[in-house]
């Protein structure tokens, strides 16, 4: 992630935007990104498969609930200097008209506390912009790696795997590799050092086809 971009989303946790909508499929990076942003808050969270969980470690904190039931919670809870993740956020507010209020309402009472310090994360691989929350909302789209990020995941990879990659054929691979996440890369990466002992171009085959089926899911 560009240094721009973080110092922007930084700028509007600090001026107390109270709903931050991260767009991404990299949940770990939005996750250390997250860790940076709190700056020691405490961070609750809520996710669909577990409910609330420990943010650190997944870990569910009560039995489930559904999010309109967190939301319910967490209002009447004392949440100054907190941040609060809402994970899966296009699953939890989908047709869920009570947990659309509930979130209001907590937005609502974060903005009428000037020096209660607390962000709102949503975290999501689509975009849903409920009308009711839209004009609290501030959408940020994390990129996908560009070849610098690529390029130095290439050169761990092949530092770990002891083999090489000369530099004209790294910048062709790190190319070929743009428009996947940073987790599709390392297992194609590992992919081709299973099949072949080595990193090469050989194996832009395995990065072709990969993206071929990709587009066919997206088709659906």
């Amino acid at each position: 992630m560009s240094q721009s971009l973080t110092e922007t989303i930084r700028a509007h946790v600090e001026s107390h935007y109270p709903l931050l909508y991260l767009l991404t499929h990299a949940e770990n990076e939005a996750d250390a990104l997250i860790r940076d942003l709190a700056d020691g808050r405490k961070i609750l969270e809520w996710n669909m498969a577990r409910g609330m969980v420990d943010f650190a470690t997944k870990r569910p904190l009560i039995a489930w609930c559904d999010l309109a039931t967190a939301l319910d919670n967490l209002l009447d809870q004392d949440l100054e200097h907190h941040v609060i993740v809402i994970r899966d956020a296009h699953l939890g507010l989908r047709d869920q008209p009570l947990a659309i209020a509930r979130l209001k309402l907590l937005v609502n009472r974060i903005l009428a506390d000037d020096d209660s310090a607390v962000t709102l994360f949503l975290i999501s691989s689509q975009v849903l912009l409920p009308p009711e929350l839209e004009k609290f909302i501030t959408l940020f789209e994390l990129p996908l790696p560009d070849e610098t990020v690529i390029s130095e995941e290439l050169d761990s990879y092949t530092t770990a795997y002891d083999t090489n990659l000369d530099a004209a054929s790294r910048s062709k691979l790190a190319l070929a590799l743009q428009g996947l996440t940073r987790y599709e890369i390392g297992q194609l990466i590992n992919r081709s050092y299973q099949r072949s002992g080595k990193i090469s171009l050989d194996d832009l085959d395995l990065v072709l086809t990969k993206k071929r089926r990709s587009l066919k899911k997206a088709a659906f």
